[in-house]
């Protein structure tokens, strides 16, 4: 089975399940999402009408997770296992 990943940076700001924090030291190296409550989410990908700097995966913004804004949205992910 064959896996697509498409490029959608920029549609709109994406909700991480990570928790923000500024060490980046404390992210864990393996690609799991920070999970200690530290009072703000992490957002990823920018908006439709943000400049080309901030449409970049690498980019962390953080924001309270009850903030409700038109450009915030969250990818629906699924993970194929082929064993």
């Amino acid at each position: 089975m064959c896996c697509k990943l498409h490029f959608t940076c920029g549609n709109l700001w994406e909700w991480c399940q990570d928790w923000f924090i500024r060490d980046r030291n404390q992210i864990p190296k393996d690609g799991k999402a920070y999970t200690a409550p530290t009072g703000s989410k992490v957002l990823r990908g920018s908006c439709h009408h943000n400049v080309a700097v901030h449409c970049t995966n690498t980019m962390r913004y953080e924001i309270p997770p009850d903030n409700i804004d038109g450009c915030i949205g969250f990818r629906i992910a699924l993970s194929l296992n082929n064993d």
